[in-house]
């Protein structure tokens, strides 16, 4: 008998990336999971996973083992954290559909805030598929009261709280939203963002400088090479970036 070439690094519940295809629409919860595992071989790490369907199929996970190995090595106890519904057992990812699950190891280390699905720019690469023709814009208190109500999970306090979208900078009342966030007990605020509205608004600019010790930006940048960013933004967006 044989030895194997790989060595198995942990068991994992996985996905198949051709059922999905199939089906990009369907829900969390009618997804079939699949048994799986990551191994090592050559090298580099790799997710093996197996469809009743599409049999065997193994996927880049990690081009070195020894980062992997380094990234698993900081790990530190974790917070109890109250789940959001009661008697939430769901699999995940499906039990995220209701929330924080019963299962949940972790707290709500970072709270992602999508305050719009709009965005000023039609990148090929978006994983949420926004535009401008998009025209859903969350209400200054829908997004209070999700806050609110990760507080009071978290015992009235949250580390880092991400505002997303979208592109959250062409969210109509951003700065009301943001003077309304930073008057509770948040640590840091995050924008994910291109920032195109930040270069062309004065406005917008001299409240992010005035508010740097609590509002951060997370620019989006693609590097200097024009062919770069008309791959991925549509556009050659060097000179306002």
């Amino acid at each position: 008998m044989r030895l194997r070439t790989d060595r198995i690094l942990r068991y994992v519940v996985a996905f198949c990336p051709a059922c999905h295809r199939e089906a990009p629409d369907r829900p969390l919860s009618d997804v079939e999971r699949l048994s799986g595992y990551l191994a090592e071989e050559n090298g580099k790490v790799w997710l093996v996973r197996g469809c009743p369907r599409h049999g065997k199929i193994v996927t880049l996970y990690d081009e070195s083992p020894e980062i992997l190995r380094y990234l698993e090595e900081w790990t530190a106890p974790t917070k109890l954290h109250t789940p959001d519904t009661p008697g939430n057992f769901d699999p995940v990812p499906a039990a995220y559909l209701r929330g924080l699950g019963e299962m949940q190891t972790q707290h709500t280390c970072i709270l992602l805030e999508e305050i719009t699905e709009q965005c000023n720019l039609r990148c090929p690469t978006c994983f949420a598929d926004s535009s401008p023709q998009l025209t859903g814009i969350a209400s200054v208190e829908r997004v209070l009261e999700n806050i609110d109500r990760r507080l009071e999970r978290e015992r009235g306090r949250l580390d880092v709280l991400m505002i997303s979208g979208g592109e959250p900078t062409v969210h109509p009342q951003l700065l009301p939203l943001l003077e309304r966030v930073m008057e509770r007990d948040i640590v840091r605020i995050l924008i994910n963002t291109n920032g195109l509205q930040i270069a062309r608004s004065d406005e917008l600019l001299g409240f992010l400088a005035r508010h740097s010790h609590r509002v951060e930006v997370y620019l989006q940048f693609d590097g200097f090479k024009p062919e770069t960013h008309r791959h991925h933004r549509n556009a050659d967006l060097r000179q306002i970036k």
